[in-house]
């Protein structure tokens, strides 16, 4: 899931993932979530496209996270990513 909002005081829009003690127990297995999704929006070119500074988290509900190859982790962020709008009021999605 992820949650955006335009923060008008930044230039750069910053990115934090949440994943909860419940999705994994391990510290180890949600930090290497976090490091694979960090990649994945670094070389992602939707994050290059955001005109606006906004503040987004990216929720992780799910323990397939860990196991998805790292193709289809692109793709499923793209979408998420594709959801905000370049210009328009943010909303949450």
């Amino acid at each position: 899931m992820l949650r955006y909002v335009a923060n008008k005081t930044r230039v750069h829009s910053r990115l934090t993932v949440i994943i909860g003690k419940k999705v994994y127990k391990s510290a180890v297995k949600r930090n290497r979530i976090r490091r694979r999704i960090y990649e994945v929006v670094r070389h992602s070119d939707d994050w290059a496209k955001l005109q606006q500074g906004y503040d987004m988290a990216v929720t992780v509900y799910s323990p397939e996270v860990l196991l998805l190859p790292h193709d289809q982790l692109t793709v499923e962020l793209e979408q998420l990513f594709s959801q905000i709008p370049a210009h328009d009021s943010p909303r949450e999605a």
